[in-house]
């Protein structure tokens, strides 16, 4: 008994504390049909936003959040403002692989010129240019790839929500 009245003194002691520390993080909703999807941006993170009536993307620092505007520096702009949101896909294979596999597939063909050339075969091979060139289109596709625009809509939106 004396335990879990202890215990019950210390879940209670840790809520009080973290509800005075809570902190606010934009979110962009995005339903599919089988489950919903949210991407989390906290206070600090980059992100790039499209801006009505603005033609390019700009690139934003998150420095403070309210309950309708996102703050960015000196200047603030409302959610209203904000037409879409690009999100950088991650993951090991869509970076490393966007970078390395161009430069990989380019070395493949030079070694195999190089080869036949030391070889007094001739120079242009199909083979390498064309496993060369699969290796480094991969590569390419990933790269391109790599950025994804959110159009906000009626069913993908942009809010503010708070941690307790």
């Amino acid at each position: 008994m004396k335990h879990s009245i202890l215990l019950l003194l210390f879940l209670w002691g840790t809520h009080s504390v973290s509800a005075q520390f809570s902190e606010r993080y934009l979110v962009l909703d995005k339903p599919s049909i089988s489950r919903n999807h949210r991407i989390r941006f906290n206070i600090g993170d980059n992100i790039l936003l499209k801006i009505k009536g603005y033609r390019g993307t700009e690139n934003v620092t998150i420095t403070n959040l309210t309950d309708t505007s996102i703050m960015m520096g000196m200047r603030e702009i409302s959610l209203g403002e904000v037409k879409g949101v690009v999100v950088k896909r991650k993951g090991p294979l869509r970076t490393m692989g966007a970078v390395t596999l161009p430069l990989a597939g380019a070395m493949f063909f030079l070694i195999d010129v190089a080869n036949h050339s030391y070889k007094n075969e001739s120079i242009f091979n199909t083979w390498g240019f064309r496993n060369g060139g699969t290796i480094a289109g991969v590569g390419l596709v990933l790269a391109f790839t790599q950025k994804r625009t959110y159009r906000l809509t009626w069913y993908r939106t942009l809010h503010v929500l708070k941690t307790f």
